[in-house]
């Protein structure tokens, strides 16, 4: 959760996060062999990290991001949250909405993939299609949204081994297509806002079964990607 919306909404039970978790989650399961820490960049709030820590006892999770006032603990010292860290060797790094933050997106994933030991898994997350774009990607100071062959690019361009690729949020694309045309000329402001409950376990079930489904290559609100980091020749 990006810190300029933190206290909007409760991403514990808002549909948004606890949909999104579940590629995530299965990412982890599938790939993942024994790892012991997650290296979180532009972590905000954390809840991606958070979410993996809970998965497996003898993980632990650095959660760095510039924009934190101060650096402190949680999780009985497993999850610690950082403004900065010279430690950027980890088993599991999450690129959570955070590319599109940046100018120079190819910059920022190799500054830590490069360090990052072989086999390491990378999941990348970040907006979907500029055709999309309205005053919440202003809000949140977005530098672009992505096409997923866009976001397949760069993790070639970073010299990692792709695994899976695919769009989220597809079940509410033409939606969410119409609402923010509808809002393009609207003062900068974000879209997360509280549903109803039932509204809110409607969505929430409707696309945590969709996220569990693995083939939308169309349009969705959201990219997900996979990848590893290639084994590295002795030097």
């Amino acid at each position: 959760m990006d810190l300029k919306e933190l206290g909007l909404v409760d991403p514990a039970t808002h549909w948004y996060y606890q949909a999104k978790i579940v590629p995530f989650k299965s990412a982890f399961r599938k790939y993942s062999s024994q790892p012991k820490t997650v290296l979180d960049i532009g972590a905000g709030s954390g809840f991606f990290a958070k979410s993996i820590v809970q998965l497996d006892s003898d993980l632990t999770a650095i959660c760095i991001d510039p924009n934190y006032e101060s650096e402190w603990q949680e999780s009985g010292g497993k999850v610690k949250f950082l403004k900065s860290t010279e430690e950027n060797s980890a088993d599991i790094y999450l690129f959570v909405d955070v590319l599109e933050h940046v100018a120079d997106d190819l910059a920022l994933l190799t500054s830590y993939t490069k360090q990052a030991p072989s086999g390491a898994i990378v999941m990348i997350s970040v907006p979907a299609l500029m055709s999309l774009w309205s005053p919440h990607d202003v809000f949140v100071d977005h530098f672009r949204r992505y096409r997923l062959r866009q976001v397949e690019k760069l993790v070639s361009q970073a010299d990692l081994e792709l695994l899976e690729s695919r769009y989220l949020f597809g079940t509410i694309f033409p939606i969410a297509w119409l609402v923010r045309k509808l809002k393009r000329n609207k003062p900068p402001s974000s879209d997360l806002a509280a549903l109803p409950k039932l509204l809110n376990a409607l969505l929430r079930f409707v696309l945590k079964l969709e996220h569990r489904i693995r083939i939308n290559k169309l349009a969705g609100v959201s990219t997900f990607v996979v990848a590893r980091v290639k084994v590295k020749p002795d030097t």
